[in-house]
């Protein structure tokens, strides 16, 4: 029930320019509570200046665990990386130690196979050498002989 008065109030809320009114429980018999509205504006600013404060703590504190977590990450990452750094310098140093033993034992079997070759070269030139000495010592034999048949 509402007079014109705004004297009497019956489960509202009734709103003037310098008076909030409200009754608390109707059933009880308790005293109408009066606020100022510099009061009521007051109490709604601190609530939402609280629940401000934990939503930008909650904010705060999911923001330093997806960091956390992203830090966690880019270590897990990187002592992959390492370890396949790791693995592939192993394995590379690994064929190239092979391949170098390899073309160790390629080039000495290539020098061993060149001076072969030229001990061979050089056993050659020696028998070459002595049949063109012993050709040439037949052909003055020869000369000498021919040479000395004739002047006879």
């Amino acid at each position: 029930m509402l007079w014109r008065s705004n004297q009497c109030v019956s489960r509202i809320l009734l709103c003037r320019p310098s008076m909030v009114l409200a009754q608390r429980n109707a059933i009880h018999s308790t005293a109408i509570t009066s606020k100022s509205a510099k009061e009521v504006v007051k109490e709604n600013l601190e609530k939402l200046n609280k629940k401000i404060g934990q939503v930008a703590a909650e904010g705060i504190e999911k923001t330093q665990e997806a960091s956390h977590k992203a830090s966690e990450f880019a270590d897990q990452k990187m002592g992959q990386v390492e370890e396949m750094t790791k693995s592939s310098k192993e394995q590379l140093k690994g064929k190239t130690q092979s391949t170098m033993g390899r073309a160790g034992e390629k080039a000495s079997d290539m020098g061993e196979k060149v001076e072969d070759k030229a001990r061979n070269f050089g056993e050659k030139a020696e028998e070459l050498t002595h049949d063109a000495k012993k050709t040439a010592s037949r052909n003055i034999e020869d000369a000498q002989d021919y040479v000395d048949h004739r002047t006879k």
